[in-house]
């Protein structure tokens, strides 16, 4: 049978959700979502860490193994909305990477990875890699001039990064959504799919590295129309 180890409650009076849970090999809880209060927790990591003061910002924080007091905590945000869907940890580095979508052109701090510049629309998605004690250690947008939203995370055992959810921004045409490889990375064998504008899509994309975020591996597109993808796992 199974017992309870232990239940919490991470809210305030306003507006909370947590959306992704990951453990450490210690049992550590990594728990990430969205919240529009400052009165969530007090953030360990300095200002880069602190409420942004936008509708919406994401967080992480960090729950012991026997249930006790967070041990770290961050928020992640800017002018605009910041939401957070998606946590994993590389198993090599036990950094943390997040993943969700903004409308902010200025997230927390300048994003350092392969798309330092927000692409417009909407909204895009984003990807941040933070240390175990939550200080932000890289972080990138993923996305065009439409909407974008990643949705799933995965790290694998070489550190590489995998992320998926959905895009309306294509890749053809106008489209603006950022496809294949960069940086001299060479792309496995994958098809890229050939989407217009305006039409909503799943995306798969790869980033060489959780540490850096620097370039693409890989990304394309799929679907005709109206999907999107909610999860992604590493063989």
């Amino acid at each position: 049978h199974a017992i309870l180890a232990y239940s919490t409650f991470i809210g305030t009076p306003q507006d909370e959700a947590g959306t992704g849970v990951a453990l450490d090999a210690l049992g550590n809880a990594y728990v990430t979502g969205y919240t529009n209060s400052s009165l969530l927790f007090n953030p360990t990591n300095g200002a880069a860490g602190a409420f942004q003061g936008a509708s919406y910002n994401a967080f992480v924080v960090v729950i012991p193994a026997n249930g006790g007091s967070v041990t770290a905590a961050s928020y992640l945000g800017g002018t605009g909305t910041t939401q957070a869907f998606a946590i994993a940890l590389d198993p090599t580095t036990s950094n943390v990477v997040i993943g969700g979508l903004t409308s902010t052109p200025g997230l927390s701090v300048a994003p350092t990875g392969a798309q330092k510049a927000y692409g417009g629309g909407p909204t895009d998605g984003f990807i941040a890699t933070l240390t175990p004690a939550l200080a932000l250690v890289s972080s990138t947008y993923l996305g065009g001039s439409g909407y974008e939203q990643v949705n799933g995370v995965a790290v694998g055992t070489d550190g590489a990064v995998y992320v998926t959810g959905f895009t309306s921004s294509g890749n053809t045409g106008a489209g603006t959504f950022p496809v294949g490889s960069q940086n001299g990375a060479t792309p496995t064998a994958i098809v890229v799919g050939t989407v217009n504008a305006g039409t909503q899509v799943a995306f798969a994309t790869k980033f060489n590295s959780a540490t850096a975020l620097s370039s693409r591996s890989y990304s394309s597109v799929f679907g005709a129309g109206g999907e999107t993808a909610n999860g992604i796992a590493v063989d």
